[in-house]
């Protein structure tokens, strides 16, 4: 799962293609929950679909964002968009 020291994506994570989003918040601090994960992600308009999990981070006022990919999304999500949140079993 996490390897190595947890820390915030850059926006030269993010053009490498190492990461999804960035912050641009002082605060922010990496969420400690185990990646990846899946989740059931809620869009108005569409159907919810299952997405996976490869990066969360928490902004100054405690708000988690996760970077999701799924099947018709490739994007940061926010907490509220998310539920049904499930770890990947590993052996």
């Amino acid at each position: 799962m996490h390897k190595g020291a947890l820390r915030l994506a850059t926006p030269d994570d993010v053009a490498a293609h190492r990461a999804l989003f960035c912050l641009n918040d002082s605060g922010a601090k990496p969420d400690d929950r185990p990646l990846p994960i899946t989740a059931t992600l809620t869009c108005p308009g569409q159907l919810p679909e299952i997405v996976l999990i490869v990066q969360a981070e928490r902004d100054s006022t405690g708000k988690v964002h996760y970077g999701v990919i799924g099947r018709h999304t490739t994007a940061e999500r926010s907490e509220n968009q998310l539920s049904n949140f499930k770890p990947i079993k590993s052996d």
